[in-house]
């Protein structure tokens, strides 16, 4: 009997801390960047961190990032960004935090791209402080020219994978410093456009917190009483 009891409080504990790296899903999306602080036409990059987190990198031929109102997914600005593809196999857009948002683990980013090459594909990784890549090892692909899809990625201990870089190689999601969204395509040909939007954290309501605290209290509690 006591065994059984034991068994049952270890699957409840098991269950509400799978809840808790999932929570996510229960939660709402909190803007890092949609954008709608700049004006159109504003240049991003072009002046040093913290004032303008954004950066571009590969084979970029829009230097840097540009504010406009032709790339909004919703509100009225998004971001725009161009892509020879006769310049790389890569290019992309990084997002340097002042400090380090402790409810980032599952993000979402607008993305849409004008001319959809074939094979285009979006790669997501951070970058902690002592210089350590980590990846999530799945690549997404766009699916439709010139509309606006949502991605999700899940920046979790579980998931992310190390893709070098100098540091130790352990990953610790409280020292991410910058967030990366890679596009990437192996033609060697090409300009493709994309635009981007509503990049955003997606924190747990503080009603599924209470709930699952709510719940470890009360195991506690039997626990205690029993052993009385």
């Amino acid at each position: 009997m006591k065994n059984i009891v034991k068994n049952k409080y270890v699957s409840i504990i098991v269950s509400l801390l799978i809840v808790l790296n999932y929570s996510s899903v229960f939660g709402s999306a909190v803007a890092v960047d949609d954008f709608e602080s700049y004006t159109n036409g504003e240049a991003l990059g072009d002046s040093d961190f913290p004032t303008d987190p954004w950066q571009n990198f590969g084979a970029t031929i829009n230097d840097p990032l540009t504010a406009n109102t032709g790339s909004a997914q919703a509100g009225s600005l998004g971001a725009s960004i161009v892509l020879d593809w006769s310049n790389g196999t890569f290019g992309g857009a990084l997002y340097e935090f002042s400090s380090f948002p402790s409810l980032l683990g599952n993000v979402d980013l607008g993305v849409r791209s004008v001319e959809d090459l074939t094979g285009t594909t979006i790669r997501a990784q951070v970058i902690e402080s002592d210089g350590d890549l980590f990846a999530i090892p799945t690549n997404v692909e766009i699916s439709s020219a010139n509309t606006y899809e949502s991605f999700n990625f899940d920046f979790y201990n579980n998931i992310l994978v190390n893709d070098g870089g100098t540091g130790n190689g352990v990953i610790n999601l409280t020292a991410i410093e910058k967030v990366q969204f890679i596009f990437l395509n192996s033609s060697s040909s090409g300009v493709e456009t994309f635009h981007i939007d509503n990049f955003a954290a997606n924190v747990p309501e503080p009603s599924t917190y209470a709930a699952i605290l709510g719940a470890l209290s009360l195991i506690a509690v039997t626990i205690i009483k029993k052993r009385k």
